[in-house]
Order: C-alpha cells, then structure tokens, then sequence
C-alpha cells in the first residue's frame, strides 16, 4: 500500500514545473494558474489514491472512498462537537456575568 500511495502522488511533481513557470509570469494569472493546476492535480492524486485503496484491499470503489474520506469525517464531526461544547461553555459563563451588571 506505501508505494502505491507513493506512486499515487507522483502527479504533484508538476506542480513544481506549474510554479517555475508561474514565477516567470509574475501576474494574477499567474497565481489563478496555480491554484487551477493545484486543484487538477489535488483532485487527480485523491482518485489515484483511492484506487490504490481499493486494489491494495480488494474492495468496492464505494467502500475506498469511504476510507479515504472517513478520518476528514471524523475530524470535522469532531471538530463541530468541540465548537458546540466551547459555545455552551462560553454560553453559561456570559450569562454569569451579565447576571452580575448593573441595570440602569
């Protein structure tokens, strides 16, 4: 599975060819330039990385792509729990010390 995954992020080595050339542009096309070529190959290596997944382990492409997606679901399932918990936190802590000002 490493080399495979090795060899699924290959294609980013262009993206050292997209940045030679942009520095030589030197514009705002330039800089779009790279974020369109970052975006192609981003998206290119995730699909080469999910083969791997899926040839690698002998599963359907559904279940690879659940794999490769699922620690980023975990991270943001997370993450929002921790921003609900730190806004009731925030929430009860403001509501103590608005009790405690004095109302004109």
């Amino acid at each position: 599975l490493y080399s495979a995954i090795g060899f699924a992020k290959l294609p980013m080595i262009f993206m050292v060819v997209v940045n030679l050339f942009v520095r030589l542009l030197n514009s705002r096309a330039g800089l779009i330039l790279t974020y369109l070529f970052l975006a192609i190959f981003t998206v290119w290596v995730i699909v080469l990385e999910i083969i791997a997944i899926k040839e690698n382990y002998k599963m359907s492409t559904g279940n690879a792509v659940l794999v490769y997606f699922l620690p980023y679901i975990v991270l943001v399932v997370l993450f929002i729990i921790m921003i609900i918990f730190a806004g009731a936190t925030f929430i009860s802590i403001f509501s103590e010390v608005l009790k405690n000002v004095p109302m004109q």
